[in-house]
């Protein structure tokens, strides 16, 4: 690999596997897992149900340690970071949107933005910030608090949040599971801006094809390994593959 190529990787993992249980109990969740993602790029990871996407999403943002293989954030192998170096990497260097948004109730939406800089004791940019609450629609609710929007305004201040500190992956998962229709697709079209006009790195881990059509390249797991991996292709054939893996 060239050092262009290595500046290029945000995210790599070798060989991972995950393993719950010992002995015959054991239950395995990743088997050998090994691939990379390039700044600036757009995956989705699907699977039949038991496949193993969330557990790779864990595993690739810090949030559990794998069983064995490795896992690299811009170089930094994580996977022999303690919980205190872990916890500091996800707070500064990662970005998490969530089905169900975790926002904080009691603060306005701005509040909640720059939440993450309070929790690592930093004075946020404010002209950076409100960018990024006009980029993401949201700048007219700032003083509001998330039970005065909908749904899929209270995920625009979640997908704000991930990015206020400028991380260098951002981690959604199932990011559109809790909107209806229009707002699931303002959602990704919002994440498909985030990646094309911020250059940021999204891993969408998501059971829609609708959704995963909006990715630059689509991971497909079964049986916790990759059993195919998919550009460019339409929500309906994303549907039949998807289909074809969960008959295996």
């Amino acid at each position: 690999m060239t050092q262009q190529e290595q500046a290029a990787e945000v995210l790599r993992l070798v060989d991972v596997r995950k393993v719950y249980g010992f002995g015959h109990t054991a239950v395995t969740a990743l088997d050998g897992i090994s691939m990379s993602f390039a700044q600036g790029s757009f995956t989705a990871i699907m699977g039949p149900s038991g496949s193993g996407k969330s557990t790779l999403l864990q595993c690739a943002a810090g949030l559990t340690k794998a069983t064995s293989g490795g896992v690299w954030l811009g170089g930094l192998p994580i996977d022999g970071l303690d919980e205190k170096r872990l916890a500091e990497l996800r707070r500064d260097r990662i970005g998490f949107v969530f089905q169900s948004f975790n926002l904080l109730p009691a603060l306005t939406v701005r509040e909640n933005v720059t939440l993450p800089f309070r929790l690592g004791h930093r004075k946020p940019n404010d002209s950076a910030v409100d960018q990024l609450l006009r980029f993401t629609g949201i700048a007219d609710h700032a003083h509001r608090r998330p039970n005065e929007l909908s749904g899929g305004q209270q995920q625009r201040v979640a997908i704000c949040r991930a990015l206020a500190h400028q991380p260098e992956c951002v981690f959604a998962d199932e990011p559109t599971g809790n909107l209806d229709l229009a707002s699931s697709n303002e959602i990704l079209h919002l994440l498909r801006g985030v990646v094309r006009d911020l250059g940021h790195t999204v891993f969408m881990v998501t059971h829609d094809p609708v959704a995963a059509s909006y990715a630059d390249s689509v991971v497909f797991l079964a049986d916790g390994r990759i059993v195919d991996i998919a550009h460019g292709l339409s929500a309906d054939k994303i549907a039949g593959r998807l289909a074809q893996f969960g008959r295996r």
